[in-house]
């Protein structure tokens, strides 16, 4: 690093020229005191070059110009001194960070932003640094070597240097009252005034100023001298003058505005320079003024100097440990106040009251340290404290300090010690913990002979819907604590029979009562965390688990003797709708800890009482529910341990049971098993026969290798009472449908039959035989008006409409954009709103599904080809006869005429006004009332006519295809809207689908 503090300070000095100012002492101490390479850096962010000499030690001649102290001007009164601020503000603004020196000697830097600089408001400089000074106060990094906690599992917490909080606040919150009675001894000077008011023979009241020279210009006798004296001897002196020259006239003397002094504040202060107080201010108010005490500076020894002379010591923890101000004395004109560095530091931790780095004075011993840190705290050890030492040699080691002695309180402390006090262990002896679901939780005293009714008198001390059933004891067994779970069947041990219900207590049980509606797995968490951390290496956590259908499913401590019973009383029971006749329990198997399948019947006479050990598992299903995401860890585990001699234990159930899929396979699994495991057989599973198909590997002779085959062979269902079939890994089961199985098929007459309504139907029955079934059409039927909608139908017209509405809207688009490039494209125009009046059809129609049939010749010729084999979900719709003819498309007046035999089909064309201008006369057609279509107009060599029109029967004039090309295929749409517009029309006269 520098060295030379010539050299340095030129380096500092063409550092700052740029800002016509030279560097402060304090910059120059903080520059000194940092390594090679952080000066390189500093030094580069300033845009200077360190020569290569300078690091070395090398002389170099420079001169620095001395630091021009300007005096404050007195309306200032702030307190900071010019000097002060504009070398720091110009520093601050030439760097790029912070860098402060730590109570131990370390260099501090922080980054500054652009828009972190102080503002040229004084105040608001003074209170931006004094926050900075409250954040360092938290920088770990200060106070690394003081941490509580010391070990390598334990969790660090930083301790702070104690005492430097006061200076966090405002500093005008500490300033000095003006208001209050001035001392007797208080020194008059210039610049202070007096308020003299003169009663008797005659009255006045005057203010008097001291002036420069010390004297008061008294209006009745002139000068009167008042320089050095204390206030009580001028006021004295008044008195004696008036009542000597002023025959028959009072005098009462007060103060009245004080003067204000200048104090200089040097060493390590947060702002040092020069200040402009109040007369009245002490050492304290001085201080406050500016911003305070470094990390660096002390408090223990702040001195105040009056012409070089030692005045008074301040020890700040005097006032803030025991209030005591005496030492906290007035300052005068030109007092210094000098903060010395810190002195030697010891940190405290733990269980006291006050843990902090404190500044050593007179303080030697370990006991002395306990009282600056107000004493222990009532959970304090000090039989166990230690402190934290750096020995001679650099080393970090530990020094024991049994503070319940003398010998350890008088142990001394060095510079940089750290003394621990730890706390008394949170374990309770003697005594048993009652916890959960009662009315008052807490601790009871152990004696010999402890019973759970004892604890738990009755009922009336549990919470309301406790678990009689089953409560918990937790116990720690043996020298290693190791914590061991008992069940109490609370019911009994309650009963007052003093039987083996109610168990013997032990120092340090804890006595678990669970509710009802308590969901336990949550609240044994922390006890399963406990029995996990403490298993052996080699052994599994006695902890076992349950999912599925089970109210609390989880993890859960393996209590003594546990049962499969037990676990599901623990878990709070079994959720409705269980399967019983099937659940799972993956166990650890052998030396090896492979899992293993075992299937656990849970109804009477079932597999309840199956001792459970570490680490099982229960899967408990619902009878309605897939069972795959409930078995997939175990399925997993099977999987993973599958080697060339050991198969891989799944088995795999398809076909007609509730929840086909891959089941794990446990030893002697059969047929009948595996079934129930499935869920059972659907309604349509062919119940006499299945199949198994087993794949297997064998060595074939021929080749000389290995060759994997499969093998399927069938199962006799109906006797597996007799001979069931046992079943091997990788097995599949197939479970057949019944031949010719089909759901139930219904279809729908409406309309004019004699018993509309909804028919089931036999596979390949007819629509006669069921319009006979119905009664047969009534007198009123329109036969050739009959609508037959089918489902799959109506699906198709779905697809082709959306294909139809994409493209409409395509050449509606194509022909927009044309339009609007070509000046009077009438045509094109006529075509865009045609498209669009389509588009906004498209848009409401909905698909009907018809299909169009001759009723009459299938009810005639009932066993024709005509005749329609019915579907599920078709639809028989019988409209009443029609006497209307409908006119829909580009006629001028679209509506509907009452039918009469000698109008044509041209006469009600022109009825409904003729066709416009957009109509094809050519190509319109008629709707028959029966779906099908045909021209309106027929020719016969050269004559036209109209096509026959009977009663409800729809004439249609589509738009002109010959305006623009696009509009031939929009025909082909406009016929499909048109076909289901009157198909909708003619379901709505029958009532509406």
């Amino acid at each position: 690093m520098i060295k030379h503090p010539l050299l340095l300070c030129a380096l500092l000095s063409v550092t700052l020229q740029v800002a016509a100012l030279t560097p402060t002492p304090e910059q120059i101490e903080q520059f000194k005191r940092l390594s090679p390479d952080e000066q390189k850096k500093l030094a580069e962010s300033l845009g200077v070059t360190i020569p290569a000499g300078a690091v070395t030690g090398q002389k170099a001649k420079a001169s620095i110009p001395a630091p021009e102290v300007v005096a404050p001007r007195e309306a200032d009164l702030s307190g900071e001194s010019a000097y002060s601020k504009a070398s720091n503000d110009t520093f601050e603004n030439n760097v790029d960070e912070e860098v402060a020196i730590d109570g131990l000697g370390r260099v501090q830097r922080t980054p500054k932003n652009k828009e972190d600089r102080p503002q040229k408001s004084q105040a608001s400089i003074l209170k931006k640094e004094q926050d900075a000074s409250l954040q360092s106060e938290q920088d770990e990094s200060f106070t690394d070597s003081y941490e509580s906690g010391i070990g390598k599992n334990k969790k660090k917490k930083v301790l702070q240097q104690f005492g430097y909080g006061l200076f966090a606040g405002s500093p005008s919150t500490f300033a000095p009252a003006t208001h209050i009675p001035v001392p007797v001894d208080y020194v008059v000077g210039p610049a202070d005034t007096l308020i003299v008011s003169l009663y008797g023979k005659e009255n006045s009241t005057n203010e008097i100023t001291v002036d420069r020279d010390g004297m008061l210009d008294f209006p009745s006798f002139g000068p009167v001298s008042a320089s050095g004296l204390k206030f009580d001897e001028l006021k004295n002196k008044i008195q004696q003058l008036v009542a000597e020259k002023m025959i028959g006239v009072q005098v009462s003397v007060s103060m009245g505005a004080l003067r204000s002094i200048q104090v200089f504040v040097l060493g390590e202060a947060y702002k040092p320079g020069a200040y402009t107080v109040s007369s009245l201010s002490t050492m304290t108010n001085a201080l406050f003024v500016t911003g305070g005490v470094t990390k660096v500076g002390s408090l223990r020894s702040i001195q105040l100097k009056r012409k070089g002379e030692l005045v008074s010591t301040l020890d700040l923890y005097d006032l803030l440990l025991k209030g005591d101000t005496s030492q906290d004395v007035r300052v005068q004109p030109g007092d210094v106040l000098f903060i010395p560095p810190i002195g030697e530091t010891v940190g405290v931790s733990g269980e006291v009251r006050r843990p902090a780095i404190y500044e050593l004075k007179t303080e030697e011993t370990a006991d002395e340290l306990i009282t600056l840190a107000g004493g222990f705290l009532p959970t304090a050890y000090p039989k166990a404290s230690r402190i934290d030492r750096i020995n001679e040699k650099g080393d970090r080691t530990f020094v024991d300090a049994n503070l319940a002695e003398r010998k350890g309180r008088d142990t001394l402390l060095r510079n940089g010690d750290v003394l621990q006090v730890y706390s008394v262990l949170d374990k309770v002896e003697d005594a048993v913990l009652v916890t959960g679901h009662v009315n008052r939780t807490g601790g009871f005293s152990w004696k010999p002979g402890l019973r759970v009714s004892d604890v738990i008198p009755s009922v009336a001390d549990l919470q309301p819907n406790p678990d009689l059933n089953f409560a918990l004891i937790q116990r720690e067994v043996g020298a290693k604590r190791l914590v061991q779970v008992l069940r109490v069947d609370l019911a009994s041990a309650l009963s007052g029979k003093k039987g083996a219900a109610d168990l013997g207590l032990k120092p340090r049980d804890e006595l678990i009562v669970l509710g009802l509606d308590e969901n336990r797995a949550e609240t044994l968490k922390k006890i399963v965390a406990t029995i996990k951390s403490q298993a052996a290496i080699g052994e599994y956590a006695k902890v076992v688990r349950v999912k599925g259908n089970v109210r609390f499913p989880g993890k859960y401590p393996l209590v003594e003797n546990m049962t499969v019973r037990d676990l599901i009383a623990l878990a709070a029971g079994l959720k409705p709708e269980t399967d019983l006749n099937y659940a799972v329990l993956a166990y650890r198997k052998g030396a090896s800890g492979a899992v293993d399948i075992q299937n656990i019947r849970l109804g009477l006479g079932g597999d309840l009482n199956r001792a459970l050990k570490a680490d099982d598992e229960l899967v408990i299903f619902h009878q309605n529910k897939e069972r795959h995401t409930l078995l997939k860890e175990v399925m997993s585990q099977l999987t993973r341990q599958t080697t060339k001699q050991i198969d891989q234990k799944i088995v795999r159930i398809s076909g007609r049971v509730r929840f086909p899929g891959v089941y794990p396979a446990m030893n002697q699994l059969k047929v009948s098993d595996l079934i129930k495991m499935a869920g059972g057989l659907k309604d349509d599973a062919f119940s006499l026969e299945a199949e198994v198909t087993r794949p297997k590997v064998v060595y074939s002779q021929a080749k000389k290798e290995e060759e994997y085959i499969v093998d399927h062979f069938p199962v006799n269902l109906a006797g597996l009472d007799q001979a069931d079939v046992v079943l091997r890994p990788r097995d599949e089961l197939v479970v057949k449908r019944i031949p010719h199985w089909k759901t139930e098929t219904k279809v729908e007459i409406k309309g004019e039959v004699l018993f509309p309504g909804v028919y089931p139907v036999r596979n390949g029955e007819k629509l006669s035989e069921v319009v006979k079934r119905a009664g047969g059409l009534t007198q009123f039927a329109d036969v050739k008006a009959a609508v037959f909608l089918r489902k799959s139908l109506a699906e198709r017209e779905e697809e082709m409409l959306k294909t139809f509405r994409a493209r409409l809207k395509t050449d509606v688009a194509r022909l927009e954009a044309k339009s609007a490039a070509i000046s009077g494209a009438d045509q094109v125009a006529k075509a865009q709103a045609a498209g669009a009046g389509l588009l906004e059809k498209m848009d409401t129609v909905k698909s009907s599904g018809r299909l169009v049939i001759s009723l009459d010749d299938i009810l005639k010729h009932h066993q024709s080809v005509e005749d329609i084999v019915l579907k599920n979900g078709d639809q028989l719709v019988v409209p009443a006869v029609q006497q209307e003819i409908s006119i829909l498309g580009e006629v001028n007046h679209p509506t509907s005429y009452m039918y009469a035999k000698k109008h044509s089909g041209f006469d009600y064309v022109k009825m409904g006004g003729g066709i416009t201008r957009l109509g094809d006369k050519k190509r319109s057609y008629i709707l028959r009332r029966d779906g099908s279509v045909a021209p309106l107009a027929k020719r016969f060599l050269f004559f036209k006519y109209s096509a026959r029109i009977e009663p409800g029967d729809t004439i249609i004039v589509p738009v002109d295809a010959d305006i623009i090309s696009p509009l031939t295929y929009w025909t082909s749409i406009s016929q499909v809207l048109f076909q289901l517009a009157t198909t909708a029309a003619a379901l709505k006269t029958v009532g509406g689908i």
